[in-house]
């Protein structure tokens, strides 16, 4: 990953520069916002009317990491289908179609330098929204102690959801000139990700197996319980570098044919 950190530069300067990058991430923050919000509510309703009937004993789902913090975490994984794709549909179509992926070949620079680079601004754009989203627990901390280990381990899982939707929106970016064909490509995929355990349903064969093995949000539920189970650490590493190999093969095949 020879002379990383230009290109890295470069990308974030790239982020930086475009005003559509500044919208997606309001719009983002808002709609999470929003929905934190609505969750927050919900969570005060409920309390006031378990207090109100006298049944204040009865705390299932009274936590707050049950009540405000798990849903908050399913709602911005949630909301990671529709921000990767426009976060990364740009990393190598503009490039293409621009003409400057081939200027981009001449840099002293291994094809694994570019993809680790493209990735790793990408992620680190995604970083600074999540960290943002994450002084919307400061309001909860008001009301009842933070519960930190649930927090910082669902944040983990959150960022490691980002860094897979990342990789995979950089491998189809790089099949394509076509920004939009890449978004939807990239969306697709990442739905499918995530919709792939309820594919699986109830049913008992491999392949049902298979498939919830495959569930993003399946691997999510450990993070947001407190839990880091190696097995979801294991699933979200392995996929994000199998797709991040594909788009270096990619690029060396197109660096051949160039």
């Amino acid at each position: 990953m020879g002379n990383f950190w230009p290109v890295y530069l470069r990308e974030l300067r790239s982020y930086t520069a475009t005003f559509i990058a500044y919208l997606v991430g309001v719009m983002f923050l808002l709609v999470s916002g929003v929905l934190f919000t609505m969750i927050l509510l919900d969570y005060s309703r409920y309390s006031f009317e378990l207090i109100r009937t006298g049944y204040a004993f009865n705390v299932e789902g009274l936590t707050v990491a049950e009540g405000i913090l798990r849903p908050t975490l399913s709602s911005i994984s949630f909301l990671l289908l529709f921000l990767m794709p426009l976060l990364t549909m740009k990393s190598f179509s503009e490039e293409k179609k621009s003409g400057t992926i081939e200027m981009l070949f001449t840099y002293p620079v291994r094809d694994s330098g570019i993809v680790f680079a493209k990735f790793g601004a990408a992620l680190s754009v995604f970083a600074v929204l999540l960290g943002i989203t994450a002084l919307y627990q400061v309001e909860v901390a008001f009301l009842k102690p933070l519960p930190w280990r649930e927090m910082l381990t669902g944040y983990l899982g959150l960022l490691l959801i980002g860094a897979l939707f990342a990789s995979i929106g950089i491998f189809v970016s790089s099949l394509t000139e076509n920004q939009v064909i890449a978004g939807a490509w990239t969306f697709g995929m990442n739905m499918l990700l995530w919709l792939c355990g309820w594919l699986g349903g109830d049913s008992q064969s491999a392949f049902a197996e298979a498939l919830r093995y495959l569930s993003v949000f399946n691997h999510l539920e450990g993070f947001t319980g407190g839990m880091v189970d190696t097995r979801d650490v294991v699933y979200f590493v392995s996929l994000t570098g199998l797709f991040l190999f594909f788009t270096l093969r990619v690029l060396e095949s197109k660096r051949w044919r160039s």
